[in-house]
């Protein structure tokens, strides 16, 4: 899936109000930060921020894994 789409194709976004930040502390590769961003989209989660990423950051290689959660990739600060 791609295009950031979720359940019955609606479009990803935050709930309205505060969500969790989830933090990724030195992932070593673009892989790991879309498959997180995944996971995230999965739950309800859509607040991504990323430190000290060993290849730097954004990284192209993060959209595949994202597998539909690019706005959340798009979004993630590093």
């Amino acid at each position: 899936m791609t295009g950031g789409r979720g359940e019955g194709g609606a479009p990803l976004a935050p709930p309205p109000g505060e969500s969790p930040i989830i933090v990724l502390v030195g992932p070593q590769m673009a892989r790991n930060i879309g498959s997180t961003a995944r996971a995230m989209a999965n739950g309800g989660l859509f607040h991504l921020r990323i430190v000290a990423p060993r290849d730097g950051w954004p990284q192209p290689d993060a959209l595949p894994a994202a597998s539909g959660a690019d706005p959340i990739i798009h979004a993630a600060h590093g």
